[in-house]
């Protein structure tokens, strides 16, 4: 069969056709004009309808105060040496209640007879054998009162001035709550040269989650430091039942330093690139520019920066991959670039 030489030549016509060539050279002139510099800022330009297509969400942004935070780690420990510790001491103060009663009971009789001996009522062995039982009670009295305090003295070391209170009280809700396990007791150990501040809020996680962290109660602190880092020790009590005894948690802390200005990134908003993290801001109606982000600090569902922002601008929350793509396709050489 012949070739259709006629069919050959409307095919190269239809593919070497100006209007085809034109589009192409659009295409270029459109994505080199939506990538732009102005005033030294590279700018991405997108027209209000290619945001709605890209599902763009903006939102504005606020400055605030931060308050700087530090890691610690800790243990939830088990309460099983404190119950003892209660029941020895329950068990003192009612034979010392006992020993006392006897006692007072004995002074009693020892007035009265006095005051009959005075009178020859009674003999003087009658009064000596109430004198030795007096004296008797009185010293089966002081040693269960010395034996009670080396058990709250030795409370105190162990647990610290705050939970000896709780076991001496005649019902503590937090020490029963601990004692059948509806409560945890913690031990946090600090870094070295840090404290503890009890009017700042105290966050811990099992996992070392900060935006899922619950709070913990500082209850006090511990009379004994650490033996690795030789940082001070607390107590703390936490009803969250997420934490139980044997568990190995994160701890953040207030640091002692100022609030510090900056803004609140949600994570949503924050883009990475090799390493790099940067969000988009929308500066008007249908321009962006790409903000790099310095040192950001995690925090729940967030990132901190103390770097200055246009307070006018918007920051994009939704359609940073998009910019982004943007962005970079406007980068590529063109291929006829020599």
């Amino acid at each position: 069969m012949k070739p259709n030489f006629s069919n050959l030549l409307l095919v190269f016509c239809i593919f070497t056709s100006p209007a085809l060539l034109a589009n192409d050279d659009d295409d270029d002139e459109i994505l080199q004009d939506s990538v732009q510099l102005i005033n030294g800022q590279v700018t991405i330009h997108l027209p209000e309808t290619a945001q709605k297509i890209s599902a763009i969400q903006t939102q504005s942004i606020e400055k605030i105060e931060f308050q700087p935070e530090f890691i610690a780690y800790g243990q939830a420990i088990s309460a099983s040496p404190l119950l003892t510790t209660l029941n020895q001491y329950r068990t003192l103060i009612s034979q010392r209640q006992g020993a006392n009663g006897r006692r007072v009971s004995a002074e009693k009789a020892l007035k009265r007879l006095r005051a009959l001996h005075q009178n020859d009522a009674v003999s003087s062995r009658k009064l000596q054998n109430q004198l030795s039982l007096w004296q008797s009670e009185k010293a089966i009295a002081d040693e269960l009162t010395y034996k009670t305090d080396t058990i709250l003295n030795n409370s105190r070391l162990q647990w610290g001035e705050q939970l000896t209170q709780w076991l001496m009280a005649d019902y503590s809700s937090q020490l029963n709550n601990i004692l059948t396990a509806k409560a945890s007791l913690l031990r946090l150990s600090l870094p070295v040269g840090n404290s503890l501040d009890f009017n700042k809020p105290l966050l811990i996680h099992p996992a070392g989650l900060r935006d899922q962290a619950f709070v913990a109660t500082p209850i006090g602190l511990l009379p004994s430091v650490d033996q690795f880092s030789q940082g001070f020790q607390y107590l703390l009590y936490c009803d969250n039942p997420a934490i139980k005894a044997g568990m190995n948690f994160t701890a953040w802390l207030a640091a002692e330093q100022n609030p510090v200005p900056g803004y609140l990134i949600p994570k949503s908003a924050v883009s990475w690139h090799l390493g790099q993290a940067f969000i988009f801001l929308k500066i008007n109606d249908e321009h962006f520019i790409q903000h790099n982000l310095d040192n950001p600090v995690a925090v729940a569902d967030a990132y901190f920066i103390n770097t200055e922002i246009d307070n006018n601008a918007l920051l994009v929350t939704q359609g940073a991959q998009m910019l982004l793509s943007h962005q970079f396709r406007s980068q590529i050489p063109d291929e006829d670039d020599d």
